[in-house]
């Protein structure tokens, strides 16, 4: 099963460009998530408080669309999903379900606003690369729906 090893941290693009000491600070308060094959880490219309990055396995995107469950996307390793409803302050957009054993980080809106009040450039680096996946998501979704 793939995951992702410290060395790789780095490389997951909601830490990209954070100070090591960042990253450990919100992964030693983030849970270690576990879900069996099919089980959901959350269902579309849940309230989103937290948001987590796949650590091992895999997951699917999925949302109901005329009473047909549709995936929109797989995420391996170092993806981060539940970030609209955390930054948006919104109900979740749509579930996630484990494609096989899984676990993820769930990094909390209480972890990211205590980095807010003790480092702002730190808070603000993540807030920037949050907006970058959604706008390469968005990017993405526009061309598949032009194809």
């Amino acid at each position: 099963m793939a995951r992702i090893e410290p060395a790789q941290l780095e490389r997951i693009a909601v830490f990209g460009g954070l100070a090591p000491q960042t990253v450990d600070r919100l992964l030693e308060a983030a849970p270690l998530v576990r879900r069996d094959t099919d089980e959901s880490f959350f269902r579309a219309g849940d309230q989103g408080t937290s948001m987590f990055v796949l650590h091992s396995g895999q997951v699917r995107v999925v949302k109901r669309v005329c009473d047909e469950e549709v995936e929109l996307f797989r995420g391996e390793p170092g993806y981060c999903f539940g970030e609209v409803a955390l930054l948006g302050c919104t109900p979740r957009t749509a579930s996630v379900v484990a494609a096989q054993p899984s676990s993820a980080w769930e990094i909390s809106y209480s972890a990211l606003h205590d980095l807010y009040r003790d480092d702002i450039e730190q808070y603000l680096i993540i807030q920037m690369n949050l907006a970058r996946e959604l706008a390469r998501r968005l990017q993405d979704a526009d061309a598949r729906c032009l194809e």
